[in-house]
């Protein structure tokens, strides 16, 4: 049986968000970032990343 309440191992939760630009330097590590994710959050979907084309006005 697992344990429950005050006995029961924590859980932690962590989430990053950054806006900003970065400079590609290596196309091919990019494209599998974006295909497989990134971190150990993956197994529980908190790998994704996502991208968007810079805005020029």
């Amino acid at each position: 049986a697992r344990p429950r309440g005050r006995d029961a191992p924590r859980m932690r939760h962590s989430l990053l968000r950054y806006d900003g630009t970065a400079a590609v330097t290596d196309p091919d590590a990019l494209r599998d970032a974006v295909i497989h994710g990134i971190g150990r959050g993956k197994p529980y979907g908190a790998g994704l990343l996502s991208l968007a084309p810079v805005r020029t006005t």
